[in-house]
């Protein structure tokens, strides 16, 4: 179910995209908090575990200004560790971009004729 004023929506996804400048662990806290803080007889109060998640992720994908990364978990170190052999070089990435363009612009000022 998503939230939804009034109601709640029925979702029928097979693919949900998540963008975030955390990972999936620090995803979980800046929404549900700091799970190792939640006493016991609180942690089935309607919130699931981060376990709960992280067996629905099929796929974690890091992106910085250098390279694109593929990330697994490691229930060892309880973190997710990018896989050096499916590192790649980020083509996409161009500090050009940064600014704001004449198109971008040019778009922003149509919004109010």
């Amino acid at each position: 179910m998503a939230p939804s004023r009034y109601n709640d929506k029925a979702l029928a996804c097979d693919l949900i995209i998540i963008t975030t400048p955390f990972d999936p662990i620090e995803f979980y806290r800046q929404i549900f908090g700091d799970e190792r803080y939640i006493p016991d007889y609180a942690r089935n109060n309607n919130k699931d575990s981060f376990e709960q998640l992280l067996r629905r992720i099929t796929l974690v994908i890091e992106i910085n200004e250098y390279c694109i990364n593929i990330d697994e978990y490691n229930p060892k170190t309880k973190r997710f560790e990018f896989i050096p052999s499916l590192s790649r070089k980020n083509t996409f990435y161009n500090p050009n971009q940064l600014a704001v363009t004449d198109e971008a612009v040019e778009l922003f000022n149509s919004m109010f004729d």
